[in-house]
């Protein structure tokens, strides 16, 4: 089990480990943690595979609170789901934290912990976003090198399967997320002996139904212009960000339709859980 030497960041050891673990990254980009979900972002789309042989799906959400919506849904399916955070956008996700953890899924959030915003914006580097999450129920692991990022994060992933409870993955922001180290890197074959298959099918086999809401491309960008303001170009920017409609329909039991009013949406949704409760 000979392991090759790189140089990287601990952003990069971070994202290197979490990809080999992950089906779906729901992400959201902000300072300093933006660089794990860039990586991520751009190794699916060159066709870099999992542990599992598959590229990492990723689905780039409109604020940290929806990357955290996504993973607690994407995990509620049976998929293995990460997400990578910092400050202000962590505290955005701890609604969906003591979901996560209380439902007992295995997710992973990478985070290179900065200082709060209080009285101004800070990018210095603390633990009080991390620290505001402790009574979530999530399961902490810190890292304080490059080498240890990329020895350790595997071990929160394959913790959180065995444990069946969620972890939060941090280290220092720039201190380590930034810092360049020549370090050894594990290689996906060795990670993928790591992890309990058995705890992995339990976590897969006890996924419900996976319900897909449809909105088309253009209310999507209209309620996006109304609720928030954004322009024809960033809302362009976003839904060309969006995994394609098609992936969602092939793994969906079934498809809801949003382009209606709430109440038509609200009836589909009554329809569906009756004939789930007559089934059984």
């Amino acid at each position: 089990m000979a392991r090759k030497m790189k140089t990287m960041d601990g952003n990069h050891a971070a994202a290197h480990a979490s990809y080999a673990y992950s089906d779906v990254a729901a992400i959201y980009p902000i300072t300093p943690s933006s660089v794990m979900a860039e990586a991520t972002d751009e190794w699916a789309t060159q066709g870099r595979k999992n542990i599992f042989g598959q590229e990492v799906q990723v689905t780039e959400m409109q604020s940290e609170a929806g990357a955290a919506g996504a993973v607690h849904g994407s995990l509620a399916a049976g998929a293995l789901t990460t997400t990578y955070t910092a400050s202000q956008g962590l505290l955005l996700m701890i609604p969906n934290l003591y979901k996560i953890a209380g439902e007992q899924l295995p997710g992973v959030i990478n985070v290179s912990a900065r200082a709060l915003a209080s009285h101004a914006l800070s990018i210095f580097g603390d633990h009080s976003d991390v620290y505001a999450c402790r009574q979530t129920g999530c399961a902490m692991l810190c890292e304080s090198s490059v080498q240890e990022v990329m020895d350790l994060t595997p071990v929160a992933h394959c913790s959180a399967i065995k444990g069946k409870v969620p972890f939060i993955n941090f280290f220092d922001g720039f201190r380590t997320s930034h810092e360049i180290q020549k370090i050894e890197t594990w290689d996906y074959e060795d990670l993928k002996e790591l992890v309990d298959m058995d705890a992995l099918k339990e976590f897969r086999d006890n996924c419900g139904e996976m319900w897909y809401v449809y909105t088309s491309r253009e209310n999507r960008m209209e309620r996006l212009r109304e609720s928030r303001g954004y322009t024809q170009e960033k809302t362009e920017s976003i839904m060309d960000s969006q995994a394609p409609e098609a992936g969602f329909r092939e793994f969906s039991d079934a498809v809801i339709d949003n382009n209606g009013s709430v109440e038509d949406t609200r009836k589909q949704i009554r329809r569906l859980l009756k004939n789930k409760i007559r089934m059984q």
